[in-house]
């Protein structure tokens, strides 16, 4: 279990580790293992992982060990460097003032880790992911347009369902349809060419039917009942 902290000013990565730091220093041993932009900090036996942009600005620290501590050498920089530094779980992290704010914004992420849990390959997955793409494809033939039932996610354009680890893609909204009562959610891109515009269709249809009920309350509206839908 992981977590990370960010200062809210500025810090130079070649300042932090120029060593005006009295007990926090570069592990050397550790560094260059997950990048350039990263380097492994420790005091003797806590371990801090600190990223950092091009510009050389200090962007965040993670604790990566469940064991390790990083209280000792978060304080030490702060107080070296005049800084206040955040963990995830306070709301200035995030750019936001209150809890409220925070609990809103974890039930939302909740919300987009479900909807992408629905539609994404699972890691524990027993079938092939032939055989479970293959499943889709057939159940995308008989969704009907008419009584599908629809759910979005982010996730990536070209890897929609999650097989691949490190999709080369874009990142974007995608809507997925399925039969009712059906576990089996289908991509957009998936769904036969005609789909969305029966579906549509329907929209339409639904719209005039009510609109015509509200008309039969006004008599003056009734020779307009049979016209045409006007969209």
């Amino acid at each position: 279990m992981s977590t990370d902290y960010r200062p809210l000013s500025p810090i130079r990565i070649t300042d932090l580790v120029d060593g005006r730091l009295k007990n926090v220093r570069v592990d050397e041993c550790h560094n260059g293992e997950h990048g350039p932009l990263e380097k492994f900090l420790t005091d003797g036996k806590n371990y801090l992982s600190v990223y950092f942009n091009a510009e050389g600005l200090v962007t965040s620290f993670t604790r990566y060990a469940p064991t390790s501590d990083p209280q000792p050498m978060l304080s030490e920089i702060a107080e070296t460097f005049d800084v206040e530094i955040v963990s995830e779980e306070q709301p200035r992290y995030w750019g936001l003032e209150t809890e409220e704010q925070l609990a809103h914004r974890r039930e939302v992420l909740r919300d987009l880790r479900r909807r992408r849990a629905m539609v994404q390959y699972p890691k524990n997955c027993e079938l092939p992911v032939h055989e479970w793409v293959s499943i889709r494809k057939e159940a995308a033939l008989h969704i009907d347009p008419e009584t599908a039932e629809f759910t979005w996610c982010f996730t990536w354009d070209g890897d929609p369902y999650g097989i691949s680890q490190f999709p080369e893609d874009t990142f974007g909204k995608k809507s997925f349809a399925r039969s009712p009562g059906s576990d089996v959610w289908v991509c957009d891109g998936d769904l036969p060419d005609d789909f969305w515009s029966r579906h549509r269709s329907k929209i339409r249809a639904d719209l005039w039917s009510r609109l015509r009920s509200k008309m039969r309350a006004k008599p003056s509206d009734e020779k307009h009942l049979n016209d045409e839908p006007p969209f």
